[in-house]
């Protein structure tokens, strides 16, 4: 794993063939500058039985909504009583409700975006703007991650050297980056319940799962930037440390 400056680093935002730039060469960019628009539809899968704890087709009798149903971001999807507490399960986005796969769980909220606009999270200075990405300069330190995916999130970054489990993990995930030495997929679920919003660990093994992610040699190496702010990058494998002077 290596670094790519203490001061400034780069940022790189890939663009599809209906995106358009917003930004030009020299701009200097805050939160909330609109980077492109374009029109595109976003799927969001998710492995609904992990989250509810069950297996297969008995996910069904949870659900509150039906395939096909539209559904609102915060709806309840599904509710699992229990001795102690209901577990409700609430949609991420808003958008069409699909059971793609109830032998395994897999369900999927489809959202198609009309003049969609995507605004940036962080501040710094457009170097470089093609048909195909956007690079920014940006105040940070930028580590090479080893493989990821996912769209870019910004959160508080919370790490953990040694191994856990799903009853050792912390509970106060809400817009948490969580950094985990090993993560197994009942960890994950459960920290995407509790309000997680992207994970970095040295191995990964759930693709099902729905949070952005990258993976990296050490998590100890993180270790010194605990509980600072960080963007995760992971179909671009990037993960950035920004600057004091930058978090909000």
């Amino acid at each position: 794993m290596s670094s790519a400056g203490h001061k400034k680093a780069h940022l790189t935002l890939s663009l599809s063939s209906h995106d358009l730039p917003q930004v030009e060469v020299g701009d200097k960019i805050k939160p909330d500058t609109i980077l492109i628009t374009g029109e595109s539809s976003h799927r969001d899968e998710f492995n609904l039985g992990k989250l509810l704890e069950v297996k297969g087709k008995a996910m069904k009798k949870y659900l509150k909504v039906k395939d096909g149903n539209q559904v609102e971001k915060g709806q309840v999807l599904a509710e699992k009583g229990g001795l102690l507490r209901s577990q409700l399960i609430k949609a991420p986005i808003a958008g069409t409700f699909h059971i793609t796969d109830l032998d395994q769980g897999m369900v999927a909220i489809e959202q198609e975006k009309q003049g969609e606009e995507v605004k940036s999270w962080f501040s710094g200075k457009v170097t470089e703007v093609t048909n195909d990405k956007i690079v920014f300069e940006v105040s940070g330190q930028a580590i090479e991650a080893n493989a990821g995916k996912g769209q870019p999130v910004s959160g508080n970054l919370h790490v953990i050297s040694e191994v856990i489990d799903v009853l050792s993990m912390p509970t106060d995930l809400e817009d948490v980056i969580l950094a985990v030495k090993e993560i197994e997929a009942d960890i994950i679920a459960k920290a995407d319940v509790l309000g997680a919003v992207a994970f970095i660990s040295e191995n990964w093994t759930d693709e099902a799962a729905r949070l952005p992610f990258v993976t990296v040699s050490d998590i100890k190496t993180l270790k010194s930037y605990h509980g600072k702010n960080v963007i995760v990058y992971g179909d671009e494998q990037q993960l950035l440390i920004v600057a004091d002077s930058d978090q909000k």
